[in-house]
């Protein structure tokens, strides 16, 4: 390969690779790419190995040293990735709650958030959230039946998912009450709980709020429908 072609696509290889270092640390900062997952590490990865072979031609050693650090770093977070979701494990009501609620997720998310709460059976005429009052969990029901009212009017019913997704990451006092109206199973998780996995990890914190900001919307758009149906 002549000289001036090889010196061109080092000089275009430096320049990706420098592109891909700055996407990558963009994405993460605006939470585009996620810490827990293979794209950080792997878009580093590769802009590394770019902007080493854009130094072939004039052989910097301090420069490539960092960059075989960077190399070596990237491929451990890569395989530590492997391993922790190979490790992982989760039950079949677990999974179920990934596969409706979080499928976008990490796995590794996934675990710490089941950890930090439990798995309960609820009996009938339970009340999750009293209306007036300091929401202090949420809930993840996987079916059953629960009764939504507003003062002595009955508003909706739950058959199936989250529970004080709007007030419980606040503590402020719920809006409606939520009764279950027969034995059902449900993921509860602690505000407290809650609040620590979103100030521990600020990708953490993302997931947090994708997840319940979902569950806002897909509620107020049921709400929407309801109120269109009665008119």
């Amino acid at each position: 390969m002549e000289s001036s072609t090889l010196a061109m696509l080092s000089s275009g290889a430096g320049y990706l690779g420098i592109v891909l270092f700055l996407g990558a640390y963009l994405g993460l900062q605006l939470r585009f790419l996620s810490s827990f997952g293979y794209a950080f590490a792997t878009l580093n990865l590769v802009a590394t190995l770019l902007v080493l072979f854009s130094l072939q031609q004039t052989l910097v050693l301090d420069a490539t040293s960092v960059l075989w650090c960077w190399v070596v770093i990237s491929l451990m977070g890569i395989a530590r990735t492997y391993l922790i979701n190979r490790k992982l494990a989760f039950t079949d009501e677990e999974k179920l709650l990934i596969e409706k609620r979080m499928s976008k997720a990490p796995r590794e998310f996934a675990r710490r958030l089941f950890d930090a709460g439990n798995w309960l059976t609820i009996e009938p005429y339970i009340y999750l959230t009293r209306e007036g009052r300091p929401v202090e969990y949420l809930y993840y029901l996987t079916g059953g039946r629960a009764e939504v009212s507003v003062g002595k009017t009955r508003v909706a019913e739950v058959n199936e998912g989250l529970i004080g997704e709007i007030h419980v990451l606040s503590g402020d006092a719920a809006s409606a009450s939520v009764q279950t109206q027969e034995r059902i199973r449900a993921f509860c998780i602690s505000g407290e709980n809650l609040r620590h996995l979103r100030d521990s990890d600020p990708q953490a914190g993302l997931f947090i709020e994708q997840l319940l900001a979902a569950s806002t919307q897909e509620k107020l758009m049921s709400a929407n429908q309801r109120m269109s149906g009665g008119r």
